[in-house]
């Protein structure tokens, strides 16, 4: 055997080597490094085939139109208690906050004034001593910036503690409302005008709740109530905004009668509605009669009919010319122009489904004639 010059031989070197290996496997062979397996966890046959089937693919839900109604109207939830109102109240909350509608109150609340001179003879006759008419400076804009926005909400909520709503009045008009300009009441800040008191015809809770009223004939009666309060708060917003005296009236740019109401109709319609209700009555006359007619036409049609005409024009300006004058004051006409039929499907839509803005967007107002 081989030695070494120190006399070792090479198994005597390498003896201590191996057995440092030796003792390292054996060590490594105590220590467990694979993870513990998982307890499977076992589920009775009943409780495996009530597992609902798995999830498949579905296109995002269409969203439901905002439904909260605007501080405006709250005083109606009070006195309707059974919901009567609430599609009107809506409604008209919806078209209240559109950012599409918005410049009309934006030019009433913040437009500067300017005095215009009385018109002459040949087109007033006998203005009240005293009248003045003043003209918005402003164009209406066909679209607002973000800061003219926040400040028109923000004005349109505050005008909610400068005003009464009454929806159930006793008013002269028989199937209507009115904006009375309260002028011994100071509206509160940031206004500088007087409160007023929304009053709407007891008519639309009559008609609404009664029994002969076919569903789609109370869709009209909702959509005209809305139109209506929308048309008075449109007065008691130039009311609150305005320091106006008794004989002091406002005109919008391009139009030639001092209408606030009719021409925030035309902002958000195109023009005029008109509603066509004597065939209605005559079916819940019938009803009250004994004879169970109902509010709709054979071919389940709805009886109510609205007629849009242009605003302003000619035709509507008459109205205001039975008194001799152009300020503002409502009478009694012996016709009245037939206009476009407004479509009922495209008014049931406005309760039902949006993307009504879009239309404002592109026509500048919605289309609701065909």
């Amino acid at each position: 055997m081989a030695r070494l010059r120190n006399g070792h031989t090479h198994q005597g070197r390498m003896a201590p080597l191996i057995a440092m290996l030796l003792a390292a496997a054996y060590a490594v062979d105590k220590i467990d490094t694979a993870p513990a397996p998982k307890r499977e966890r076992r589920r009775p046959k009943e409780e495996k085939a009530a597992l609902p089937p798995p999830t498949l693919s579905r296109p995002p839900a269409i969203l439901a139109p905002p439904t909260t109604i605007h501080p405006i109207f709250r005083q109606g939830i009070v006195q309707d208690p059974k919901q009567i109102f609430r599609p009107a109240l809506e409604l008209a909350s919806r078209f209240l906050t559109s950012d599409a509608f918005l410049g009309y109150w934006y030019i009433a609340f913040y437009s500067p004034t300017t005095e215009l001179s009385i018109p002459s003879p040949r087109h007033i006759a006998r203005p009240p001593p005293g009248t003045r008419h003043f003209g918005f400076t402003a164009a209406l804009p066909t679209h607002l910036t973000r800061a003219q926005i926040a400040i028109t909400d923000l004005a349109l909520s505050d005008l909610a503690n400068s005003l009464t709503l009454d929806l159930r009045s006793r008013s002269p008009e028989r199937a209507g409302g009115r904006c009375k300009h309260l002028r011994h009441e100071h509206a509160l800040p940031p206004f500088r005008g007087h409160r007023s008191c929304i009053q709407i015809s007891s008519y639309f809770h009559d008609m609404l709740s009664h029994p002969a009223v076919s569903e789609s004939d109370k869709t009209w009666l909702h959509f005209e109530l809305a139109k209506t309060l929308l048309h008075e708060v449109a007065h008691a917003a130039l009311n609150a905004a305005r320091d106006k005296g008794s004989q002091e009236h406002y005109f919008f740019r391009g139009c030639n009668v001092a209408e606030d109401g009719f021409q925030l109709e035309a902002c958000l319609f195109g023009g005029k509605i008109d509603l066509r209700r004597a065939e209605f009555h005559d079916a819940v006359a019938g009803h009250d009669e004994g004879y169970m007619s109902a509010s709709s036409s054979s071919d389940g049609r709805p009886l109510i009919r609205g007629y849009m005409t242009p605003w302003p024009s000619w035709e509507a300006v008459e109205e205001y010319r039975v008194r001799g004058s152009l300020i503002g004051v409502r009478g009694p006409v012996a016709r009245h122009p037939r206009g476009r039929e407004v479509g009922f499907e495209r008014v049931r839509r406005l309760f039902v489904a949006g993307g009504w803005e879009e239309d404002v967007r592109r026509f500048g107002a919605l289309r609701l004639c065909s």
